[in-house]
C-alpha cells in the first residue's frame, strides 16, 4: 500500500471552537459542521488534483438516506456556486472558483 500512489486528505474541525465562533453570529441558523468539512476537505483535494490536471472522483462511505442526499448536496453546491464562505474573510485560503471546482469534480458516487 505505501507504494500506491495515492494521496489522503482529512478535515479535523474543533467542535466547541466551532460553536463558540459561530453561535453569536448565526444563533440557529448554523450550517450543519459537516457541510463545513466536507466543503474544506473537498477543497484541499481539489488543490492537490488540479496542478497534476487529476480529475477527483468524491466516494463518502454510505451513511443513511438523510446524510447521504446531505452530502450529495454539498457536493452538487461546490459545483454550482464554488466555497460557500464569505469571499472576505476567506480570501487568505484563495478559495477555489466555482468553475474550478466543476472542472475538477468529476464523479460523486456514495460508496457501499
Amino acid at each position: 500500500m505505501r507504494k500506491a500512489p495515492l494521496t489522503g486528505l482529512a478535515c479535523v474541525i474543533d467542535r466547541p471552537g466551532y460553536n463558540t465562533r459561530y453561535r453569536e453570529m448565526y444563533k440557529a441558523k448554523r450550517w450543519l459542521l459537516c457541510k463545513t468539512a466536507f466543503a474544506v476537505v473537498v477543497e484541499r483535494a481539489a488543490k492537490e488534483a488540479i496542478p497534476n490536471e487529476r480529475k477527483l472522483r468524491i466516494m463518502p462511505e454510505k451513511s443513511n438516506k438523510r446524510e447521504d442526499r446531505l452530502l450529495k448536496r454539498y457536493y452538487e453546491d461546490l459545483r454550482k456556486g464554488g466555497m460557500p464562505f464569505a469571499t472576505d474573510t476567506s480570501i487568505k485560503y484563495t478559495p477555489l472558483t466555482a468553475h474550478q471546482l466543476r472542472v475538477t469534480l468529476h464523479e460523486f458516487r456514495i460508496k457501499r
